[in-house]
């Protein structure tokens, strides 16, 4: 895959490898708590759009 990609880049491997190396940024992984409020606030936001849809379908208006 990285030959492909450096043939695609025109460049060498180690130049592909090197540019890769240089432009690239390193991200933290999660944490466990993270993973957790995020799912806690994914399911949040599903129930707002159940509450909303249903408002809607039975004609409540702002």
């Amino acid at each position: 895959m990285i030959k492909a990609k450096a043939r695609t880049a025109r460049l060498t491997i180690s130049e592909y490898i090197r540019s890769a190396l240089r432009n690239s940024t390193v991200k933290e992984r999660l944490t466990a708590t993270h993973l957790q409020l995020i799912t806690k606030l994914t399911g949040m936001a599903n129930n707002l759009n159940q509450i909303a849809k249903r408002a809607n379908q039975a004609g409540c208006r702002s």
